[in-house]
């Protein structure tokens, strides 16, 4: 992949900026690399319990590591393509776990991601050459500020929890490592084939999800109609990868071939009825009622009475699903007592108590959680006396949990200066991909990825009312990818850009 070169070449690998590696850097590269796939390798043959008794295990973890040195060698594309697919797949078994934070196999190819986003500053820090690719916001200011601000409420947490700061700490940690995604995708990509190849192979793992959590399932028409179905993902992720799907099929992002459009709907809507998540049809319908009513060209009036017909007609589809599937979870229905959108509600009522007690700065980061601030006497008293009538068990203090609801969660959590900060990354995310779609023409190459994925944002946004926040999970992950991948778009079609060649 590193080839020696005494001189830059116009044929070079576009990432490495300026031409191709030296002699001498080629040779410390190779031999780097070498010694890390070394101590890689006797790290998990050492690790596997059962090397001594069984030596085939131990190959399949030899020849494991060997494919993720590959895929690591192929680039940073290919590291992206594998951080999105094995994220939306559900395969990321842990490797270790230093201090409370797992390191996946997706770690592997997020640390290769950074390893050649270096390898691209350190060429043009040697050349003296500044990065000649136009800038471009996507919030990352905003989101610096918000990272940083979340970083001073352990202050806060230390003050009031010591024995939480740890915690806190490594949420923080994998929510800035997985937000990082972005601006390594926005940097790296430079064509729309690499643009295609990321988006594809995150779209190929969801159905690949989706159809392994089928054939778990046992019995598929028993699964369409009882019961929930989340494969390795989980019945909310499942939902949210499922929709995706769906968006991707409507406007032909992976692909214009409409044999293979209509595999995916046909994957997306099966995903959807296994996981059966209210906020996955919320979600969904939503969306793809919006970015169809949308899509055509029409007049300011004619744009508004689509929209509204459109969100009208999949209101009373999602109502009608969630009736069909899950009558229990229907406010007035028998079961809706003891359900757990009944149980969300009230969670999310005790996260707006944390809140309104802690207004300006929240009670610092992750602790809307703990059973000490979410369990808390004058807490469970309030949202007892607002459902006086719900099964007792699920009252945070019989059984604290997550408030699942990312707005009320950074509410609670960072107060109004933390959520003002949020509110304004969204805006500006939000902001400068709708300019993008303007600045696009609708004949251009990429505009159905870009209508898709900035739809996908929104997908994610409206997803997040219903469950909480967390880095290196499916959610995250996707939103991460789809604004890198817009911003690398941005790029791409900049006056004068290279990168607008397949």
């Amino acid at each position: 992949m590193l080839r020696s070169s005494a001189s830059v070449s116009s044929a070079a690998p576009r990432w490495w900026p300026g031409g191709r590696l030296g002699p001498q850097a080629a040779e410390r590269v190779a031999i780097g690399a070498a010694a890390l796939i070394a101590l890689v390798l006797s790290w998990l043959v050492v690790r596997f319990d059962g090397f001594e008794a069984e030596i085939g295990p131990a190959v399949l973890l030899t020849l494991g590591a060997l494919g993720c040195m590959a895929v690591v060698a192929a680039g940073p594309v290919a590291c992206l393509a594998a951080i999105g697919a094995l994220t939306v797949s559900g395969i990321r078994p842990v490797l270790a776990e230093p201090s409370g934070l797992e390191v996946t196999i997706v770690d592997v190819f997020y640390a290769g991601l950074v390893g050649w986003w270096l390898l691209g500053l350190i060429g043009r820090a040697q050349r003296a050459r500044p990065d000649p690719r136009q800038r471009i916001a996507f919030g990352q200011s905003v989101a610096i500020a918000l990272f940083v601000y979340v970083a001073l409420t352990f202050f806060h947490v230390a003050n009031s929890d010591p024995g939480a700061l740890d915690d806190s700490i490594i949420s923080w940690l994998r929510v800035v490592l997985t937000a990082s995604i972005a601006f390594l995708a926005a940097s790296v990509i430079e064509t729309k084939r690499d643009v295609r190849i990321v988006l594809g192979a995150t779209v190929a793992a969801g159905a690949v999800a989706i159809v392994v959590g089928a054939f778990n399932a046992g019995s598929l028409l028993d699964s369409l109609s009882e019961g929930r179905t989340g494969g390795a993902l989980g019945p909310n992720a499942l939902g949210l990868v499922s929709g995706l799907l769906l968006l991707s099929a409507a406007f032909g992002a992976v692909t214009a071939k409409w044999r293979y459009r209509i595999a995916l709907v046909v994957v997306g809507a099966v995903g959807l009825l296994l996981a059966k998540s209210v906020a996955a049809f919320v979600a969904t319908g939503l969306v793809l009622a919006l970015a169809a009513s949308l899509a055509g060209k029409a007049s300011p009036a004619q744009r508004v009475t689509r929209v509204a017909l459109a969100v009208a007609l999949a209101g009373l589809v999602v109502v009608g699903l969630v009736q069909l599937l899950r009558p229990e979870i229907m406010p007035g229905s028998e079961g809706f007592k003891g359900s757990s959108a009944q149980q969300r509600i009230i969670l999310a009522a005790a996260g707006v108590e944390i809140f309104e007690r802690n207004a300006v700065i929240g009670v610092g980061w992750r602790q809307s959680s703990s059973p000490e601030v979410v369990g808390d006497r004058e807490i469970a008293n309030e949202v007892r006396r607002r459902f006086p009538d719900a099964r007792s068990v699920l009252y945070p203090d019989i059984r604290p949990s997550s408030v699942h609801n990312t707005y009320v969660q950074v509410l609670a959590d960072l107060g109004i200066v933390g959520f003002a900060l949020f509110a304004a990354l969204l805006m500006a995310i939000a902001l400068s991909a709708t300019k993008l779609l303007r600045r696009l023409k609708r004949s251009d190459d990429l505009w159905p990825e870009a209508w898709t994925m900035t739809f996908g944002l929104l997908l994610v946004a409206v997803w997040l009312n219903d469950n909480p926040l967390f880095g290196g999970e499916p959610p995250m992950v996707i939103a991460a990818l789809l604004v890198g991948m817009l911003a690398a778009i941005w790029r791409i079609y900049a006056p004068g850009a290279k990168g607008s060649a397949e």
